[in-house]
């Protein structure tokens, strides 16, 4: 358990390529895919926070506190981590999205170790395509929580992208070999499929 850091899922997406289901409470192996998120971090901390929009009493089912986004407009995951950044008591954040069920403990601990051994203020992960370009997966960071209003006045600017806002803020940057660590569903038929 790290004492400084709280785990945060973000769960408050439109679903709007699922046809507009709440795509955390959607079955992948008989178990909502939240479960798999939380799963993942739970090792790390007992400080988890869900951020999603509706359906916060099921959500809340789950054991954790539940926050709706703080800065309203469907802003996005962005809006999501500053929530978390805006309910979070520890030095740390680490975001994951609902959506993403073959996040490993291996990942998650390398991630926290990599924080540990570098002065960041934030890092997300890459991986790398067949042609050498970076992958990045930047729903998935580990954040200092003192960059909220950082965050705050990004989005409070029109800012919508994370990468822009994590360069500024000159996130670390942690390649990661295992692509399939950050496959994601999308869609039903992707689900479907890969039951």
């Amino acid at each position: 358990m790290h004492k400084n850091l709280t785990g945060l899922v973000l769960a408050g997406g439109h679903g709007s390529r699922m046809g507009g289901v709440d795509k955390g409470l959607v079955l992948y192996n008989n178990h909502p895919l939240i479960t798999y998120a939380i799963n993942a971090v739970a090792p790390y901390t007992d400080k988890i926070i869900i951020s999603a929009n509706r359906s916060i009493e099921r959500y809340k089912d789950f054991g954790y506190e539940v926050h709706k986004d703080t800065i309203s407009g469907g802003l996005g995951p962005l809006a999501g981590i500053h929530t978390g950044l805006t309910n979070c008591e520890t030095e740390y954040l680490i975001s994951v999205p609902c959506d993403t069920p073959f996040l490993s403990q291996n990942f998650i601990e390398s991630l926290v170790n990599f924080v540990d051994e570098n002065d960041c203020k934030g890092v997300i992960p890459f991986t790398k395509a067949k042609d050498g370009k970076k992958l990045f997966h930047p729903t998935i960071m580990l954040v200092k929580t003192r960059l909220r209003k950082s965050l705050a006045d990004y989005l409070n600017n029109g800012g919508r992208k994370i990468k822009i806002w994590t360069d500024a803020e000159s996130f670390c940057e942690f390649f990661f070999d295992d692509d399939s660590c950050f496959e994601n569903f999308n869609t039903l038929d992707q689900l479907k499929k890969k039951k």
